[in-house]
């Protein structure tokens, strides 16, 4: 039972002396939660949208102690009531909050306020439903189980930045299950659906320390470790003195690799990762799909540099920047990945053309923008790598937001 009180002593919040004698001698063993009240308060609760307050809660002796605590938050970036204009946390977000707090013992109070019909809104429900799907998948390491000490840590993969891991583990210390957060993307990524991908698959050795297994599990035997969701079952492991290393094959998230074009600026702008955005709120349309490109580094893959120049207002994707930035390009990031040379049939070559009367590099791969290009007087200029053509089968990732590797101990 929440009832959420104020801590003014008004007449309304009086009755929550009685309300509350009646829930404890109908059931004994209810859980209450009346905010301001200590003498109806079974567990800690923080104040509303505080999940951030879980990295100070986690570390005190409180948390060791076994308290249970509750962060109250709302979907909505905002309002707790329903809002026509509102917007939403990313399913992302919501699951990164559940995780770290279900890890810390705590648990995660969310909120979506209903319309003036009585529904909940759409946009509400959708995100709630991509959390759904996580849970199909993963929903044994939240359901179930235990806190850890520590509960959280960083580990290095040998492709990629440092990651957080998240621990909890089943009562009986069978299972435990380190969660790994996800990179959350402003674009959309995909993976390539086809039985082929295993050619392009990049191994990559991730470490988990074992420091937060608690004695009585480091005195069992580690006998498996499952990705959740994978698709190849056992990983394999080396479990030594400085910890357990993993091989684990992530099928490569790609990216839609688009031509944009400004009649006003005379330019055509490439975009696959990040500011797509950007050129449409710029006077730029999308004239072309290109293909795909990886989203991160890995095996026979060089990276794509998005570069520019102001005084020709123009954008391109290069693999070596060194030849335009004498030309007055600067470099503003790294946009995608790109195969080197062309390890399967099916890679196609990414291609530079350049415009003398527009003075416009365009970065180009599909059959009909390089006709295009012929027909608008750009010439050749040089491949820059290889990427995914757009009739490669593609799909949403099955694995995203937070990955979860379970391993046995007996």
């Amino acid at each position: 039972v929440w009832i959420d009180c104020s801590q003014e002593l008004n007449t309304l919040d009086k009755r929550v002396e009685e309300v509350g004698h009646l829930f404890r001698r109908a059931n004994p063993e209810v859980v209450m939660q009346v905010r301001g009240r200590g003498a109806w308060e079974d567990y800690l609760e923080t104040g509303d949208k505080q999940a951030t307050l879980a990295d100070d809660i986690m570390g005190t002796s409180m948390m060791t102690a076994g308290v249970h605590f509750e962060v109250p938050d709302t979907l909505a970036n905002g309002p707790w009531a329903y809002s026509p204009t509102v917007t939403y946390q990313s399913a992302q977000s919501v699951i990164t909050k559940l995780v770290s707090l279900n890890a810390k013992g705590g648990n995660y109070l969310l909120n979506l306020g209903p319309g003036p019909d009585g529904l909940w809104p759409s946009a509400g429900t959708a995100i709630l439903g991509e959390v759904a799907d996580w849970m199909a998948i993963n929903g044994e390491s939240i359901e179930g189980t235990v806190e850890q000490w520590p509960h959280d840590f960083t580990s290095q993969p040998q492709f990629g930045a440092t990651q957080r891991h998240f621990v909890m583990a089943t009562p009986n210390g069978t299972y435990v299950y380190a969660t790994e957060i996800a990179a959350e993307t402003p674009f959309t990524p995909y993976v390539v659906s086809d039985g082929a991908v295993s050619a392009r698959e990049s191994s990559q050795q991730h470490f988990v320390c074992l420091a937060f297994v608690r004695n009585t599990t480091l005195r069992k035997k580690l006998t498996e470790v499952v990705l959740l969701g994978g698709t190849v079952g056992s990983l394999d492991f080396i479990l030594n003195g400085t910890g357990l290393w993993l091989s684990v094959n992530f099928p490569p998230a790609v990216a839609l690799l688009g031509s944009y074009w400004s009649a006003s600026l005379n330019d055509t702008a490439p975009c696959a990762t990040r500011g797509c955005s950007i050129y449409t709120s710029d006077h730029f349309v999308e004239i072309g799909q290109e293909g795909y490109c990886n989203v991160g580094p890995g095996d026979g893959l060089i990276g794509l540099s998005l570069i520019f120049n102001s005084g020709l207002e123009d954008n391109a994707l290069v693999h070596n920047t060194s030849e335009y930035t004498s030309k007055g390009y600067g470099v503003v990031r790294t946009e995608c990945y790109a195969y080197q040379v062309k390890q399967t049939n099916d890679l196609v070559p990414l291609d530079l053309y350049w415009s003398e009367a527009r003075k416009d590099l365009w970065s180009l791969a599909s059959d009909s923008s390089r006709q295009k290009a012929t027909d608008e007087g750009y010439t050749f200029v040089a491949t820059q790598g290889y990427i995914l053509p757009m009739s490669t089968p593609i799909a949403p990732p099955k694995l995203k937001y937070a990955y979860v590797f379970r391993m046995t101990f007996e």
